[in-house]
């Protein structure tokens, strides 16, 4: 299998499959490939404190991709 026929067969997949194949792929992926910048890392920062403290919370990944379809965020 190439990684052309998998393109090609991804491509048939419905919307939603292709949304969770895309974060299936994301979590195979080395996590120390993933340099963030020291302006995102504070950011991530941030965000995690303020979940953590109740100031924010969690949007489900399925509902955040249908209000990115959307534009609502």
């Amino acid at each position: 299998m190439t990684l052309q026929s998998i393109i090609e067969e991804a491509s048939k997949l419905s919307l939603a499959e292709r949304e969770e194949l895309i974060d299936r792929l994301i979590c195979m992926s080395d996590k120390e490939a993933v340099a963030l910048t020291p302006e995102q890392a504070q950011d991530l920062d941030r965000r995690i404190d303020e979940y953590e403290s109740g100031k924010a919370k969690m949007i489900p990944g399925e509902k955040a991709f249908e209000m990115l379809r959307k534009r609502e965020i």
